[in-house]
């Protein structure tokens, strides 16, 4: 037969003629007696059995399963850290931008959290599970698929924001400053802090959890008297 991709959970045996290249995955490989490789054989196996008798004309490449899985494990870790510093430069990228663009509306948005933390906590959680019940029974009517997909469109640039506040927040508060000049460091710091708690397994993704919770919850807050006040 010509090339031939074996691949088993357990157990490959070759007893047969491959006119090509052999490219085997198992725990265990076995070429028996009548087995013939007329090119390359490239295993990942932990348990190579070669059959006296067994002909392989080309090249032999056996890799252990094992420090594929280690070599697998270093990847994924790599990728894993820089997807992490990837979101933290990001988040604070935008958040200069927002701090630029925006500085009136991030002052009183840092007041709301540091004066009601737990109530924006609360807020948030409810908006979290409200809005998209509210979207869905939008979108069952026609028109109003049109004011679903906007507030969509605002509750996620709301959630991705969320989290700049409380690095700010955070930030100042290592500092011992709350003046204008020190957001900008207060930023950086505290998307440090945030970048590293997320890297903690499982419980640095619920702390990211409730800080977006917390910045969603006070953003709003701070929007809805906006809106009041504009409409009063």
């Amino acid at each position: 037969m010509p090339d031939s991709l074996l691949n088993a959970v357990w157990k490959v045996t070759l007893a047969g003629t491959v006119k090509g290249n052999v490219r085997a995955r198992a725990r265990q490989l076995t070429l028996t007696g009548t087995a013939v490789i007329n090119g390359d054989l490239m295993a990942v196996t932990n348990r190579p059995t070669f059959s006296p008798g067994a002909v392989i004309n080309g090249r032999q490449a056996i890799t252990a399963a094992a420090h594929l899985r280690h070599r697998m494990h270093h990847h994924m870790m790599a990728w894993w850290c820089v997807s992490h510093i990837g979101m933290g430069l990001a988040l604070f990228i935008v958040g200069l931008i927002f701090l630029a663009l925006c500085p009136c509306l991030i002052t009183e948005t840092l007041e709301q959290a540091r004066a009601h933390l737990w109530s924006n906590l609360l807020t948030g959680f409810i908006l979290l599970v409200v809005a998209p019940v509210a979207m869905l029974i939008a979108a069952v009517t026609l028109l109003g698929i049109p004011l679903a997909v906007l507030a969509l469109w605002m509750c996620l640039t709301m959630l991705y924001l969320s989290p700049i506040f409380v690095a700010i927040l955070v930030g100042q508060r290592l500092l011992r400053r709350q003046l204008d000049g020190c957001k900008y460091l207060g930023l950086f710091i505290g998307i440090i802090l945030l970048v590293l708690l997320r890297c903690i397994p499982v419980l640095g993704g619920l702390v990211f959890f409730l800080v977006t919770l917390i910045g969603f919850g006070a953003l709003f807050t701070v929007l809805r008297a906006r809106r009041v006040k504009c409409a009063g």
